[in-house]
């Protein structure tokens, strides 16, 4: 089995539960990623947005008041995959093959701890056959 740890990016960016949309979006931007974990103060994990749960907001044209006032905890998916830190990268890949999901949150307990993403198991993949 491949070891995990390697491909986790312990290095990433959480918004907080009252995070307005355009906090959310300039992380997004900033750091080139189509989702990030939402957590509480303690790095719990809570849920996770993504740029397809806010077009998909949007596009529900329920705003009923203003885009500053709308919040992570308004947009975010609340049941969230997610995977321990030791779980074995086939299992990984395989849940990526299973749902349209382009990053999963890797924990500890229920803190948020890092983030694998499918480029790089798709990369981990496709290099034991080039």
């Amino acid at each position: 089995m491949t070891p995990t740890k390697k491909y986790i990016r312990s290095e990433i960016q959480v918004v907080q539960v009252n995070s307005n949309l355009q906090q959310i979006s300039k992380i997004l931007r900033k750091n080139k990623t189509s989702g990030v974990p939402v957590t509480d103060g303690n790095m719990n994990l809570v849920g996770f947005i993504s740029e397809r749960d806010i077009i998909q907001f949007l596009a529900k044209g329920s705003l009923g008041g203003n885009l500053r006032d709308v919040t992570a905890e308004d947009i975010m998916q609340k049941k969230v995959l997610s995977v321990e830190e030791d779980t074995p990268l086939e299992y990984i890949s395989k849940l990526f093959s299973e749902h349209p999901f382009r990053n999963i949150p890797v924990m500890r307990g229920k803190m948020v701890v890092g983030i694998i993403n499918r480029k790089d198991v798709i990369g981990n993949l496709l290099s034991h056959y080039y």
